[in-house]
């Protein structure tokens, strides 16, 4: 690049820098960055790396105005290298340049993985979509996911299994350790399974179990300082005589005992907030 299209090039002057005059300009002093300036874990030099849009020769070759150790106009704006420090390959800059599309980009979930999905993704890892290798970004956003509505379903299958057994047994006492064993499996699931903080499925629980658990919420409610939780009662469309026998009792019973109160959730009263 010729000493004019370098003049051309640093037109604009970066605030904070003051050059030497020209007629010393062959003997000034290398112009040392603000080390605040630095992109952590980008490399060494004192340069930021541009956050927008990373050119493929960004720093690959050294400022003449540094190389005769006149003062850069463009600050640490330049997009030559300071120094051998600030000397970066074509492969360092598309490669960060890949990794900053690839953050932006990865915000929802692949159609191919939520519960309408296929399981499979035509795009694999060249997808713009998160995706279950993605770790916490899928993770974040699991109850969503088709593996989470499999599982799921294969609980509830489980819970029905033996509320069949349970019903048709003629002893009390294994009906009581099958009613004690699908209580005690929808706690698990909710502890193992979270769709969210502070939100519980009564699903598939008895109306004395789901009593219990939600005593017992509200006691760990109190006792961590949780002003509100969610309880997924359903609306009874799968209980005897589709009668929602647990939203009704927490309602009935519940509402307004020693200050908790149970509210339908506005556009799906089969939820009902909880607040202590």
């Amino acid at each position: 690049m010729s000493s004019a299209a370098v003049a051309r090039q640093g037109a604009v002057y970066t605030s904070g820098y003051s050059c030497p005059a020209p007629s010393n300009m062959c003997n000034a002093p290398i112009v040392v960055c603000r080390t605040t300036d630095v992109v952590p874990g980008s490399y060494s030099g004192c340069s930021p790396v541009p956050q927008a849009s990373i050119p493929w020769n960004w720093k690959t070759q050294l400022c003449h105005h540094f190389t005769v150790g006149a003062c850069c106009p463009r600050g640490p704006n330049c997009q030559f290298a300071h120094g051998i420090q600030e000397l970066r390959t074509v492969a360092q800059n598309r490669a960060m340049k890949e990794q900053k599309t690839s953050e932006k980009r990865k915000t929802k979930l692949c159609a191919n993985f939520s519960k309408s999905g296929s399981g499979v993704c035509p795009y694999e890892h060249r997808c713009q979509f998160i995706h279950p290798s993605d770790g916490e970004s899928y993770r974040a956003l699991f109850s969503e996911t088709l593996e989470f509505d499999r599982m799921l379903k294969q609980h509830l299958a489980e819970c029905q299994s033996l509320h069949a057994q349970r019903l048709q047994s003629p002893d009390p006492n294994e009906r009581q350790r099958m009613e004690d064993e699908i209580n005690m499996k929808v706690r698990v699931w909710n502890f193992s399974h979270p769709k969210k903080n502070n939100y519980y499925d009564l699903h598939a629980m008895t109306t004395g179990g789901a009593i219990k658990y939600v005593l017992d919420i509200i006691n760990h409610m109190i006792s961590n300082n949780i002003p509100q939780s969610l309880l997924e009662t359903g609306r009874g469309n799968h209980s005897t005589n589709n009668f929602p026998a647990i939203r009704t009792f927490l309602l009935n019973n519940l509402n307004g005992f020693n200050g908790v109160s149970f509210v339908p959730q506005l556009g799906n009263d089969g939820i009902l907030e909880l607040t202590i």
